[in-house]
């Protein structure tokens, strides 16, 4: 016979020993410094809105993004400035201890571009600059994104499993009953064999959706630059359903200047076009002005000297191929920045669909399947108990009624990754929205 009883807490365990133990053998003589926790245990019920704040100030790879902009932000503010002094000197060492006096020579000069050489390097920095700015805003929307999944994963996780245990918790005392009438002579020794498959069957879920869980909370511990020791506290028990009419007007509020991978984009054709701009005035001369002071000339007068210098770009090849380069690297980016806003139309149409298609879902299996397979299963076990009706039918409601929650659960879940998904698409929250919580 099928035991009744399999130990869930220590697998569950066991795989949590078992991940933390290759974590620390992969950081081999340089363990991964040990981050300050975030969580207490008076926490008892995990929250988005705090799990997204700490995700932007612990996120490593975010931080990495957002240094990176940083220090585009700074290039761009050097660039364009004036070229640093060219200083020059000279000696006569035959002329050291002569009677004329040692022969020297001093330089300074300084070039000077012309043309608005300047201002168009200027102008392809903050380019560059806003282009990877663009991408930092991207990756913070890309990590929040990535938050949500998994704090609707683990939600999903935690309440198949909590569903399993309390349809497992049942048929427990279904299956003693069963077990009580075959006693007693009224009900068939199959009765319970087809009660202990089930036990089994709903053990194995329930362990199986824990170990899905420790899955979903390594993701969020990596998110938040955590030990794979720290504790997080468990999700919700349940999600409010999002409302259709405000998503609509999310789109309808929704424009381009919010979404930063166009900003980039944009950003990067304004500084391929001022690349293409500078490659044209190469053809142009640069001009250095300086002074010189040489002590080696015998007449006083002409020691002192005011130069002019031209650099003549005489050699056409260098030139002409520096402009085909700049002109495709404007038509790529111009190109880049077409297909960055037709994937982003994409994505909003479908995470739009699947938003709407997730909440119709919703409304039809809460509403109509659910109640019904309830009733169902309600009708079975009185039939059951009164001695008319069959075990194996209530086995068969019970599995839709399971089945039916279960969909509840993972479309609830569902809705809220698309409403996400849409978010993103569409710009992301605001500032203000992650500082007042949802």
């Amino acid at each position: 016979m099928v035991p009744t009883a399999v130990p869930r807490a220590p697998s569950c365990a066991l795989a949590a020993a078992l991940v933390a133990g290759l974590i620390a053998a992969s950081a081999g003589a340089q363990p991964r410094a040990a981050s300050a926790p975030l969580f207490t245990a008076a926490d008892s019920v995990l929250d988005l809105a705090v799990l997204e704040r700490a995700a932007l100030e612990r996120n490593a790879s975010y931080a990495a993004a957002t240094a990176a902009a940083r220090e585009a932000v700074a290039r761009a503010d050097a660039a364009g400035a004036l070229a640093p002094l060219e200083l020059g000197a000279g000696l006569a060492p035959s002329s050291v201890g002569s009677a004329a006096g040692a022969g020297w020579r001093a330089s300074v000069s300084q070039p000077l571009p012309l043309f608005g050489r300047r201002g168009l390097e200027r102008r392809m920095a903050r380019g560059e600059a806003g282009a990877v700015q663009g991408d930092a805003d991207a990756a913070r929307l890309d990590l929040l994104r990535q938050v949500r999944a998994a704090f609707y994963d683990d939600y999903h996780a935690d309440r198949v499993r909590q569903t399993a245990l309390e349809t497992l918790a049942w048929m427990r005392r279904a299956r003693a009953a069963a077990l009580a009438r075959y006693a007693a002579g009224t009900a068939p020794q199959q009765d319970v064999f087809a009660a202990d498959v089930e036990i089994a069957m709903l053990e194995h879920q329930a362990v199986s959706a824990g170990r899905n869980r420790l899955l979903v909370e390594a993701r969020l511990r990596a998110m938040l630059h955590l030990d794979p020791a720290s504790p997080l506290p468990a999700p919700p028990d349940t999600l409010s359903v999002p409302d259709a009419d405000d998503a609509r007007l999310l789109l309808m509020r929704s424009n381009e200047r919010t979404r930063p991978e166009l900003r980039g984009a944009e950003a990067r054709v304004d500084a391929q076009r001022a690349r293409l701009a500078l490659a044209r005035r190469a053809a142009l001369p640069e001009l250095s002005a300086g002074w010189e002071y040489d002590r080696t000339m015998d007449e006083p007068a002409y020691r002192s000297m005011a130069t002019l210098t031209l650099e003549l770009p005489v050699w056409p090849g260098r030139v002409a191929a520096e402009r085909r380069a700049a002109e495709a690297g404007l038509a790529e980016a111009t190109a880049q920045r077409d297909a960055a806003r037709d994937e982003l139309l994409r994505r909003i149409t479908d995470a739009s669909t699947q938003f709407d298609e997730s909440l119709h879902e919703l409304g039809v299996i809460g509403d109509a399947l659910l109640p019904a397979a309830e009733r169902s299963l309600a009708s079975a076990r009185a039939g059951y108990e009164s001695g008319r009706g069959d075990f194996g039918a209530v086995i068969r409601a019970e599995r839709d009624v399971l089945g039916a929650r279960l969909e509840v659960h993972r479309t609830l879940a569902a809705v809220h990754q698309a409403r996400a998904e849409l978010e993103r698409a569409l710009g992301g929250p605001s500032a203000a929205t992650l500082e007042e919580g949802r």
